[in-house]
C-alpha cells in the first residue's frame, strides 16, 4: 500500500492552497494618503504571537544531525542538548510570522525552505535503518507536545499561558502531528504506523469548539485523521468508538451561512470519508443515517453529498439495525443523482465546460450507495429499478458519442428519474455548485476536495 497515492498528493496540494488564503490574513503593514484622508483612524494589527529563538542554536545542527544518525543518546547531557536545540530554535521559529511561507515549503530561486518537510525528514533519519529508536521516539514526543501547544494557542514552554498564534502556524502544527509515525516507512512499498498518541490530539481538535480550533486548523487535524483510516491505524474500541462519533458530530453539524459555509462543507466531505474507510454503521445506525442526511441535504456542495454517497457505499452493514426511514435514504440518493446532471446542466448552458467524468463519479456514488449491504438493512426497499436507472445514465455518460448528444440523452433518462421523486424535483433555482462561493477576505474557506 502506497502513502504517496493521488488522493494524498492532491490533498497536499489543496492544503498549499489553504496556506496561501491564510498568508493573507496577514497585516503586512499600512499605508494611506494623507491628502485623500487626513483623520483617518486605521484599525490595530492582530497582534501574533512570536516565541523567542535563540539563533546561536543554528550552530549545532550538525552534532543534532549526528545524533539523529546514532539514534541514541550517549548520556542524559547529550539529550539536555538535544532538547534545548528543538525547544529554542528548531521548533520557536515556525511562531515567526516572517517565516509562514517557509512552513510548509516556500521557492525563492533555487533555496527551498519546508520546515514540515525538514522536520519529517529529520524523523525518518533517526526512524530507520537498524539504528536504534530512542531518538525516534523521543523527537516524537517533543514534537507531538510541542505541537499541540501551538494548536491550541498556548505558550509551549508554559500551558497556561494563552498566545495568539497566526493561523498558518496552527494549521502546519496540526498537519505535522498527523505525520508523525511510531514507525517509520523502511522502503517506498511499506506504509509507515501512524502515531496512536497523535490520533487522540486531532480527534480532540475536530471535537473542539470554533473558538478554540477555526475550520481551517480542523480541517488540517482531519486530514491527519484521515491518514489514519486510510493506513488501518485506527485501533478497534473506545478509540475507534470516539472517532466515529466525532464524525457524527461533524456530519450533524447546523448548516451555516457566509464565510464559514464553504470550510463547513469540506469538513463534512473529510468526515464522511473518514466513516468510510473505518466503514462503520455507528451505534443504532448513527453514522449511517447522518451520512444519508449529508447525501440528501440539498443545501450542501455536491462534492460534499458525493463523499457522503461514497462512504454510505463502502459500510460494513452486518451491524446495521432497522430503518424506519430506508425509502427516504433511497429517495435522497436518487436526489443526488439528478441533482449532479442538473450541475452539469447548469454548467453547460452558462457555457462552461461540462466534465463528464466528474458527472460519471458522482453517479457512480449514488449508484454504488443504493446497491450492495444497504439494500440488505431491514427497512430499505427494493433499490434495484432506482440503481439501474442511474446505471442506464452512467453507460451514457461512458458512452463515445459526442458531448451535446450524450446531455441530451442524459436529460431523457434523468427526467424518468425524476419521476420517483417528491413533486418530480425540479432543478434549484441556483443549482448545485462545484466549488464554494467566493470567500470574504478575512477568512478564506479551502477549496473543494477530489469529488
Amino acid at each position: 500500500m502506497c502513502v504517496f497515492c493521488p488522493f494524498r498528493l492532491r490533498s497536499l496540494f489543496i492544503l498549499s492552497i489553504v496556506l496561501g488564503w491564510l498568508s493573507l490574513l496577514l497585516p503586512v503593514g499600512f499605508t494611506r494618503s494623507a491628502a485623500a484622508q487626513p483623520a483617518a483612524v486605521l484599525p490595530a494589527a492582530p497582534a501574533w504571537t512570536e516565541l523567542k529563538v535563540d539563533l546561536k542554536q543554528s550552530r549545532m545542527k550538525s552534532k543534532i544531525w549526528g545524533i539523529l544518525r546514532a539514534g541514541e543518546f550517549a548520556d542524559s547531557k547529550e539529550q539536555a542538548f538535544f532538547d534545548r536545540y528543538f525547544w529554542t530554535y528548531e521548533f520557536p521559529r515556525w511562531t515567526l510570522v516572517d517565516n509562514r511561507e517557509e512552513l510548509a515549503g516556500h521557492v525563492s530561486g533555487t533555496d527551498r525552505t519546508d520546515f514540515r518537510r525538514d522536520l519529517r525528514i529529520a524523523l525518518k533519519n533517526c526512524g530507520t535503518g537498524d539504528k536504534p529508536r530512542k531518538v525516534h521516539e523521543h523527537l516524537n514526543k517533543l514534537t507531538l507536545q510541542y505541537m499541540t501547544r501551538l494548536v491550541g494557542n498556548v505558550d509551549p514552554l508554559n500551558p497556561r499561558t494563552r498566545c495568539n498564534f497566526h493561523p498558518a502556524i496552527r494549521v502546519n502544527a496540526a498537519l505535522m502531528i498527523g505525520d508523525l509515525n511510531a514507525k517509520e516507512s523502511p522502503t517506498s512499498s511499506e506504509p509507515p504506523v501512524p502515531l496512536p498518541a497523535a490520533l487522540r490530539e486531532l480527534g480532540k481538535v475536530v471535537y473542539g469548539t470554533d473558538e478554540q480550533y477555526p475550520v481551517a486548523v480542523k480541517i488540517a487535524a482531519m486530514t491527519g485523521i484521515l491518514r489514519h483510516t486510510k493506513l488501518n491505524a485506527v485501533p478497534a474500541g473506545n478509540i475507534r468508538t470516539g472517532i466515529v462519533t466525532i464524525m457524527d458530530r461533524v456530519l450533524n453539524t447546523p448548516n451555516r451561512t457566509g464565510k464559514v459555509a464553504a470550510g463547513d462543507a469540506w469538513l463534512r466531505a473529510q468526515a464522511a470519508e473518514v466513516l468510510g474507510h473505518l466503514r462503520e454503521v455507528g451505534t443504532n445506525n448513527k453514522a449511517l443515517v447522518a451520512l444519508a442526511k449529508t447525501a440528501g441535504d440539498r443545501r450542501l456542495p455536491l462534492y460534499t453529498r458525493v463523499a457522503a454517497a461514497k462512504a454510505l457505499g463502502n459500510l460494513d452493514y452486518a451491524m446495521a439495525v432497522r430503518l424506519e426511514n430506508g425509502r427516504q435514504i433511497a429517495v435522497a440518493l436518487c436526489q443526488l443523482a439528478v441533482d449532479a446532471v442538473d450541475g452539469e446542466l447548469a454548467q453547460e448552458n452558462g457555457q462552461a465546460p461540462i466534465s463528464r467524468a466528474r458527472l460519471k463519479e458522482r453517479l457512480t456514488a449514488a449508484s454504488s450507495a443504493l446497491k450492495g449491504g444497504f439494500a440488505t438493512v431491514p427497512g430499505v426497499p427494493r433499490t434495484a429499478g432506482l440503481h439501474q436507472l442511474i446505471d442506464a445514465m452512467i453507460k451514457t455518460v461512458g458512452s463515445n458519442q459526442p458531448d451535446a448528444t450524450v446531455m441530451e440523452q442524459i436529460k431523457v433518462e434523468t427526467d424518468k428519474l425524476r419521476r420517483v421523486l417528491p413533486g418530480g424535483s425540479q432543478p434549484k433555482t441556483a443549482p448545485p455548485q462545484d466549488v464554494p462561493p467566493k470567500p470574504e477576505a478575512d477568512e478564506p474557506p479551502p477549496p473543494p476536495p477530489d469529488s
